[in-house]
């Protein structure tokens, strides 16, 4: 396995390459207060990237993905 940092925009907005979540990544059991709290943070970034000029950073934590074979 090789990690390596990775912004999460890149991911989303396929930049990078195509990934899927392993079958062996168990499942989330986040509530919605950690949803809640997920979008907090998102929103935070959104607003300091509007007021900024430079890009924002926060750490999500640790995501792990596979290659897509399709890819």
């Amino acid at each position: 396995m090789q990690a390596k940092e990775t912004l999460f925009a890149d991911l989303v907005q396929g930049r990078a390459q195509q990934f899927q979540v392993p079958l062996y990544q168990r499942t989330y059991s986040w509530t919605e207060k950690q949803l809640n709290q997920l979008w907090s943070d998102v929103l935070e970034q959104a607003e300091l990237l509007e007021v900024e000029d430079g890009a924002s950073t926060h750490f999500l934590g640790s995501v792990v993905l596979a290659p897509s074979p399709q890819n």
